[in-house]
């Protein structure tokens, strides 16, 4: 504690109480309570005392809730503070962190996670070293007892989540940072978890396979649980590759051919790897949808991750394009993997060929089968935002695809005129064309026929035609130019 400053020491049976009446439903205790909780926070000892409250399972969940949130939103803004905590607390408070990852309860491992990673943030590794070698120590237990002990206990695979969930919050936190000590710790650790994670996912990508997947695997959770831990995996993966391709002209010479190296490979394996989940997905659900069998919960549950997961890879080729379209589009393999995603833009107009309205929900059963084919929902056979993906991927590489380039020398990646007016076609008359709905819609409120791309949240809340429209209009516009340049 700070010497010369008088500051009251929190009493923890007092600190349960209130969290006690701060959590009833009697609008008196509430008021009352929540005046002095916020006393109590200006009290040395409180943070510790919240976060060992939180830690507590034999506590009602709703006093450990709201132990955690209080602690979330106060105390990282004075964690560094020597009149609310000590060293000791701090060294708790840590040490603490690491015995939620079994938490069943989704509120409380969520702030968890920003509390490790805010925490991380500030001592990472001066004061708190050990933290991503125990993460991986607990990781790499666990991988052993599922995959070749293959115990299956439920314990163990949460375990495994939350803490694959809680080393992708360390990296993403990391990845954030602009100064200089922080870029150092980001790429000590990209350096030392590359090799780790793509190993991790070499073992857990083979559990998605054709031979894995099948009409009855898919019923049980332990297909799920696969298919959830090489998503979370991959994206610890994905996050410092991306982090690495942003400062590939920052480093020595040395350090980018080894980071180029890696770029290559992950991307490489990536490229290869979608088509044969976009196939095996279309598999899948075209089944479901011809059987009539989607409606299992644990089948759901399954296409909503299986759909999640391969959206992902979409946005890990637009966040590299995003960064640097000319070094993307030279990549090994990546003109083919751009005309293999628009492949499936032309896939979904040719077997779902009048594009109608879908929100954003599981797709019912008495729905007709356009519908179903395509909507925006992770159920449907064509999600309207792997589209979407699709079509911004394709059309900010059209660029890169002009039959001479900017120094007038042939392209050899120059795409045919037939294959320029096919494109222009099925945009034209697939997805152009305003219907009788869509017009009223537009006549109502043209505002919302808007482009948006650029938003970060994938919040989608308009129809169908909202999101494609856009896309579709501004691609064919850089086709028919493609196409005067042909001639």
């Amino acid at each position: 504690m700070a010497m010369g400053v008088n500051v009251e020491h929190v009493s923890p049976t007092e600190l349960f109480e209130v969290l006690n009446a701060a959590s009833s439903q009697d609008p008196s205790q509430l008021k009352a309570s929540h005046e002095r909780l916020k006393q109590m926070l200006d009290m040395f000892g409180t943070y510790d005392a919240l976060h060992d409250i939180a830690g507590q399972r034999t506590v009602p969940l709703a006093i450990r809730q709201q132990a955690i949130i209080q602690f979330k939103n106060a105390a990282l803004a004075h964690w560094k503070s020597r009149k609310l905590l000590n060293d000791e607390h701090r060294a708790r408070i840590r040490n603490r962190s690491l015995t939620f990852l079994d938490e069943e309860d989704e509120t409380i491992t969520q702030c968890n996670e920003i509390i490790v990673a805010k925490i991380a943030r500030q001592d990472f590794p001066s004061n708190w070293g050990n933290l991503v070698n125990d993460l991986l120590g607990i990781i790499e237990v666990q991988l052993q007892k599922r995959y070749v002990s293959m115990n299956q206990d439920s314990r163990g695979i949460l375990t495994l989540r939350r803490s694959v969930k809680l080393l992708n919050g360390i990296i993403k936190e990391f990845a954030s940072i602009k100064m200089l000590n922080g870029v150092k710790t980001m790429a000590n650790l990209v350096n030392s978890l590359y090799p780790i994670l793509y190993r991790y996912y070499s073992q857990l990508a083979p559990t998605i396979s054709t031979s894995t997947v099948t009409p009855q695997t898919i019923q049980s959770p332990q297909i799920s649980d696969d298919i959830l831990l090489s998503h979370l995996v991959y994206k610890c993966l994905i996050k410092s590759t991306v982090w690495l391709w942003n400062r590939i002209d920052k480093v020595s010479k040395e350090e980018q051919e080894i980071n180029k190296a890696r770029i290559q490979e992950i991307f490489q394996n990536s490229a290869v790897q979608v088509k044969g989940l976009i196939a095996l997905r279309t598999d899948v659900v075209m089944g479901l949808i011809q059987a009539n069998s989607n409606t299992n919960p644990q089948v759901q549950r399954f296409i909503d991750i299986f759909t999640r997961h391969i959206r992902v890879f979409g946005k890990f080729f637009r966040r590299l394009q995003q960064l640097s379209p000319t070094r993307f589009i030279v990549l090994p393999t990546c003109s083919d993997l751009i005309l293999y995603y628009w492949s499936q833009v032309v896939r979904a107009t040719t077997e779902a060929p009048n594009l109608v309205s879908g929100k954003p929900a599981d797709v019912p059963q008495n729905q007709g089968q356009t519908e179903r084919y395509l909507v925006d929902s992770n159920q449907a056979l064509f999600p309207v935002r792997h589209l979407v993906q699709a079509m911004v991927l394709f059309k900010e590489s059209l660029a890169q695809w002009t039959p001479n380039r900017r120094d007038g020398t042939p392209n050899e990646n120059a795409l045919s005129e037939q294959f320029v007016r096919n494109a222009v076609e099925l945009l034209v008359t697939r997805f152009m064309p305003l219907n009788p709905t869509d017009l009223e819609v537009w006549v109502a409120d043209p505002e919302e026929w808007v482009n948006i791309e650029d938003k970060e949240n994938d919040l989608w809340e308009y129809e169908i035609r909202v999101g494609l429209l856009p896309e579709a209009g501004s691609i064919s516009s850089k086709l028919e130019n493609l196409c005067s340049a042909l001639q």
